[in-house]
């Protein structure tokens, strides 16, 4: 994947702000391996679109990150005729390998944010 390979080249940045919007391909990230970036302070993902955040987010490595955010967007009429709300977390396996790339030490602050940015009309 072409993000990967430029992170991997790009190992002194400091912050990674990044907002993808659309479906991206995670074909071959598997067998990639981590990208690590060893100085990277604050590390935020925005993935559009039910794009996924927390598969990308495990193949990226940030040990001394102080802030990580990553935020994945849906449209609420997506999640409510397509999809199982729950899709909207990372599992398990996801979290615990986050956890692991992006801490040295027990997680302080998880926050959990659900928007709706669309009015209802009953």
């Amino acid at each position: 994947m072409d993000l990967l390979n430029f992170l991997e080249a790009s190992l002194m940045l400091w912050t990674v702000d990044m907002k993808i919007i659309g479906k991206i391909s995670l074909e071959g990230v598997a067998q990639r391996g981590v990208v690590v970036l060893p100085n990277v302070q604050t590390f935020s993902l925005v993935m559009d679109d039910g794009g996924p955040a927390y598969e990308l987010a495990a193949h990226i490595s940030c040990p001394s990150a102080s802030h990580t955010s990553l935020i994945r967007e849906t449209d609420v009429d997506y999640v409510f005729t397509n999809q199982d709300i729950r899709d909207a977390f990372p599992t398990a396996a996801s979290w615990n390998t986050i956890v692991h790339q992006y801490t040295r030490s027990p997680v302080e602050v998880v926050v959990l944010d659900i928007k709706l940015l669309r009015n209802f009309i009953a």
